[in-house]
């Protein structure tokens, strides 16, 4: 090999090996709260047209509505990541008698554009009454539709929160609560998250 192609080669590894630990770092950069605070409110609070915009990205009966079930400032979307099951009706009591069953849930704020996003894992033979929730996907496969959901936030001005600032504190008209609890479900703890509680 000549030293004019070994050096192109080594700059481009090098390069790659960077690109990497920045978009690593990236990921684990924590969301100043004050950019968060700093959004703009929104004019309108329309779960059915978030609901179009997700059947635009995913399949259309892959999305359930779970919206104002608790949570009145909260448009709450199910994602399928099961073909033969339609949220918690359709094929979900009989699947769940023989496999763990998954979902995406999808929570997007009435108030700003930001959402957060949970994988859910029914447990099998459980009948729906045990659950483990996660940020993390459970399943490898399923880490693909967080990647859409990050180039649909992109194209609908949304930013996208973890636990790490969903737990912040913030102030309300009545004093200290979460970041969630403020601008997500103000009928939950006002100091905790409600996957968190035990």
């Amino acid at each position: 090999m000549t030293l004019s192609f070994i050096v192109p080669m080594v700059l481009l590894v090098f390069g790659a090996f960077l690109w990497v630990m920045v978009a690593e770092k990236k990921e684990d950069k924590e969301i100043d709260l004050a950019l968060i605070e700093s959004l703009e409110y929104l004019e309108e609070h329309d779960c059915d047209k978030w609901k179009q915009r997700l059947e635009t990205t995913f399949y259309k009966d892959e999305i359930s509505d779970l919206s104002d079930f608790d949570r009145v400032d909260t448009c709450s979307f199910y994602l399928s990541t099961d073909k033969k099951i339609r949220g918690l009706s359709m094929g979900f009591d009989e699947a769940i008698d023989n496999r763990d069953v998954y979902f995406i849930e999808i929570e997007i704020s009435g108030i700003k554009p930001i959402f957060h996003v949970k994988f859910l894992k029914y447990l099998k033979g459980s009948g729906g009454t045990r659950l483990e929730v996660s940020e993390k996907a459970f399943l490898h496969q399923h880490e693909e539709y967080l990647d859409s959901l990050d180039i649909f936030a992109r194209a609908h001005g949304l930013v996208r929160l973890r636990d790490l600032e969903l737990r912040k504190l913030v102030e309300d008209d009545e004093g200290q609560c979460t970041l969630y609890y403020k601008y997500f479900n103000n009928f939950s703890e006002r100091l905790e998250l409600p996957w968190e509680m035990d």
